[in-house]
């Protein structure tokens, strides 16, 4: 397949939902590390424009923002409240993740079925995926600044396994939502 193939098939989509995914992130922690939030808040709000199109709109995002929010809060809070991670804020709370970390959370929901759906078809992948990908996005933020993290060796030993099962319960959301859906055409 040449280029100008390959240019064509890419879905516009899941092409700007990639690029403000990344930017969110980037602009959270640099945003966190820094206390410029500015950035961060404007692309979100993009993102959330965006992803309300109706062209773009999956009713699973809904679903997605609803499990992973608060499994994320419950996570990144736990955290804080072993000591295992500190994340920097400009209003810290002590025993709480901070609201950018709810950002990421919203953001990665929202990335699901779209710039991140391939993950649906190789389940094996997305569970490895979320075991490695997850602790090295803590340790890049602890690269840029916006987080510190303790006993490191233990702490990304969790984070991989809390990665791990995260990815767990969005194969199995996934699978709950499509076994519907195909309940709903057979009716």
């Amino acid at each position: 397949m040449d280029i100008a193939t390959r240019v064509k098939r890419i879905d516009f989509n899941k092409l700007v939902n990639f690029v403000l995914f990344q930017g969110i992130w980037l602009a959270c922690i640099l945003g966190a590390a820094n206390n410029k939030m500015l950035s961060a808040w404007i692309l979100f709000g993009t993102l959330i424009y965006w992803q309300s199109c109706p062209k773009n709109r999956s009713h699973k995002d809904f679903i997605f923002v609803l499990t992973l929010l608060p499994l994320g809060l419950l996570i990144d809070s736990l955290w804080v409240y072993l000591q295992l991670i500190e994340y920097k804020e400009l209003i810290p709370f002590n025993m709480a993740a901070p609201y950018w970390i709810g950002i990421l959370w919203i953001t990665f929901a929202l990335s699901l079925n779209s710039s991140m759906s391939w993950l649906f078809e190789h389940p094996k992948i997305a569970i490895i995926f979320g075991a490695l990908g997850g602790p090295l996005s803590y340790l890049a933020a602890e690269r840029l600044g916006a987080i510190t993290i303790f006993d490191k060796n233990i702490t990304l030993l969790l984070l991989g396994l809390s990665w791990l099962l995260v990815m767990l319960v969005i194969l199995a959301v996934n699978s709950k939502l499509k076994t519907k859906k195909m309940g709903l055409k057979h009716a």
